[in-house]
């Protein structure tokens, strides 16, 4: 009886301890460690990270702050089932926002640049804005980013052509399938954000790695074996009992 008893707290241990796995496959954690780009005041993406399974991401939020150095917790979501972000709820501007993130990962120089600010100005044209005129913005990036004629009175207005109109005529033709997007944490740290301007860290975009070796994959198979083990015993166990009565 005793034995009976002992097995069933192991299954029960291992289902609590599943349990507390769960969470590992909901979030993530990374330091920004390095960065491509400075344009017009502001280092661009790709970002570096310590997090061998996320690798480089690309910010999409021009209102929050991610210190270089800090360590951050994310909610990671496939793009292919994205449901919301920062900047509320997945659509024509996060399709558009896919686009620009696919030019950004694979350019460089200042025609990669000039992407990130326009994946910053699609969701932020305000604080975009801004800031490319208060640190010089050519009338060349402007109309770029923003369509011929943005740039007038010395100063960038923007506008819905350049490669802002660009992302929104062919984002939502795309597939997107290999990207991720990390969601961070509200500044309470309590929830996930939902409201860009309120949140621990900035909003990133990354690519969908291979799963490493080990971490929380190698965590499920432990647990997952130390259940299938109790269960196995707890069988046994019943059957002796069964045999002694």
């Amino acid at each position: 009886m005793k034995r009976a008893i002992s097995t069933f707290w192991w299954m029960a241990l291992a289902a609590v301890l599943l349990c507390m796995a769960s969470p590992v496959f909901a979030q993530t954690q990374f330091t920004i460690d390095s960065t491509s780009g400075y344009l017009w005041g502001e280092y661009t993406s790709p970002y570096g990270t310590n997090n061998p399974g996320v690798g480089s991401v690309i910010c999409d939020d021009f209102k929050d702050t991610t210190y270089i150095g800090t360590n951050y917790t994310y909610k990671p979501e496939s793009f292919n089932s994205f449901i919301s972000g920062v900047w509320g709820t997945s659509g024509s501007l996060y399709q558009a926002a896919a686009y620009l993130v696919e030019q950004i990962f694979t350019s460089s120089g200042l025609t990669q640049q000039e992407y990130n600010w326009a994946l910053w100005a699609l969701f932020d044209p305000t604080d975009a804005l801004a800031t490319m005129n208060a640190n010089g913005v050519t009338q060349t990036g402007c109309n770029d980013i923003f369509g011929s004629g943005a740039y007038s009175g010395g100063h960038c207005n923007g506008g819905n052509g350049g490669l802002i109109g660009t992302a929104k005529t062919n984002g939502p033709t795309g597939n997107y399938n290999n990207l991720v997007v990390y969601v961070p944490q509200n500044q309470s740290g309590s929830g996930w954000c939902t409201q860009a301007g309120l949140c621990a860290s900035q909003e990133f975009f990354g690519i969908l790695l291979p799963a490493p070796e080990g971490g929380a994959s190698a965590l499920y198979l432990l647990l997952s074996g130390i259940a299938c083990l109790a269960a196995i015993c707890f069988k046994r166990a019943q059957t002796s009992r069964t045999d002694v009565a």
